[in-house]
């Protein structure tokens, strides 16, 4: 995988998505020397139906490109605050897709921190966003090192 050209095709496409109000790069794909994949935290407006599920909010981002589809299967704590999405066009990219820009400023943050101590161990990371995006103590925290929740 060729990370700064998905890095450099993921900020072309999402800087011309209208609904997105902010993104950056997030994830091991920063300092990983060899990251899986790379990932993106965008933060978009707020569809006008709240009862709109991630699904229909989603596709309503996404209208003009690529097919994206979420990974709900892969992830037991897709809540009504963020959807992971995943393209058959840019296959080595993720999308972290949120209307909450508490959780978007929280999740930037645990980034950061896993960034500033290079965490590679991806149970390390989980814990860090545990604790600092979703203000889960230590202990409970640790529970949950798979992603479960």
């Amino acid at each position: 995988m060729n990370v700064l050209e998905n890095v450099l095709q993921g900020t072309e496409y999402l800087s011309k998505c209208a609904a997105v109000k902010e993104f950056c790069l997030v994830g091991s794909a920063i300092y990983h020397p060899e990251p899986k994949d790379v990932d993106f935290l965008v933060y978009i407006e707020q569809t006008p139906d709240p009862d709109l599920g991630y699904d229909a909010l989603a596709a309503r981002f996404l209208l003009d490109g690529p097919y994206w589809y979420t990974l709900a299967n892969e992830y037991d704590d897709q809540t009504g605050q963020w959807c992971a999405l995943r393209s058959s066009t840019f296959k080595d990219i993720n999308l972290i897709l949120t209307v909450d820009k508490g959780w978007y400023d929280r999740a930037k943050l645990a980034n950061e921190v896993c960034h500033a101590l290079k965490l590679m161990d991806k149970g390390d990371r989980v814990v860090v966003y545990r604790v600092v995006r979703d203000g889960d103590n230590a202990e409970m925290a640790n529970t949950k090192r798979d992603g479960s929740r």
